[in-house]
């Protein structure tokens, strides 16, 4: 699997007030069940990769694990929910479903911990090269009887990958498409910004368009706080 940096953007409008903890993890599965001349069934077959996901699952066991570059197949993300998640005694793990409204052969995907969530909403944000997919789930509190849960709006992405200037201005555009959509159509919450986003300085404007003050109630900000050049 592919080793790259993966950012994860937070824009919390509050603290959860139960005692309980959510583990999320965000993956690049390197073109996972999507065959090319350089991804080949000899050097990345999914069979293979399988129980090296697992490992981790097991390891991690995450409550919200979201990937990218998995195939646009269903057969590919039913795989992973049966073959990877669902094991060594697991039965809780449910998926979410794609559009894939910019018909791209490489999607993303979320699964998630159906103990603890349950996956309220799917849509779109934005198709730009790549659709940017917003899960909204919510906790399964022990008030829920009584109406009361915490939201969670996790916004996975996968943008556009190289170091020209024409990739550059793609990834700006996908952002500030995604952050237009969530001002016009949604109200302040608890956001995870998480994907593969590809961007090679914190000067990017992909990258300034989500942490940016402009951004009002839908800015998101660096949990590890490293703004900086992180390419090589």
């Amino acid at each position: 699997m592919k080793k790259i940096i993966t950012l994860l953007l937070v824009c919390f409008a509050f603290a959860a007030q139960s005692q309980d903890t959510l583990k999320i993890l965000q993956y690049n599965l390197l073109n996972y069940g999507n065959y090319t001349t350089y991804c080949t069934t000899d050097n990345n077959n999914h069979e293979t990769k399988d129980p090296w996901i697992r490992t981790i699952i097991d390891y991690e066991l995450p409550d919200i694990f979201t990937v990218n570059e998995l195939s646009s197949y269903e057969f590919y993300h039913t795989r992973i929910l049966n073959n990877v998640l669902n094991t060594n005694g697991r039965t809780f793990y449910r998926k979410a479903n794609i559009a894939n409204i910019a018909a791209s052969y490489l999607v993303n995907m979320l699964f998630y911990n159906s103990n603890k969530l349950e996956l309220k909403s799917y849509e779109v944000v934005q198709s730009t090269t790549r659709d940017i997919d917003l899960f909204t789930l919510y906790y399964k509190s022990p008030a829920l009887t009584q109406g009361d849960t915490i939201f969670i709006h996790c916004l996975v992405a996968h943008l556009k990958a190289g170091n020209t200037g024409a990739d550059a201005t793609t990834r700006a555009a996908m952002t500030a498409n995604m952050v237009s959509y969530l001002q016009s159509n949604k109200e302040p919450g608890n956001n995870l910004f998480m994907g593969d986003l590809n961007t090679y300085t914190s000067e990017e404007l992909c990258y300034q368009h989500v942490t940016d003050i402009t951004a009002a109630d839908f800015r998101f900000f660096d949990p590890i706080a490293k703004p900086g050049d992180w390419n090589n």
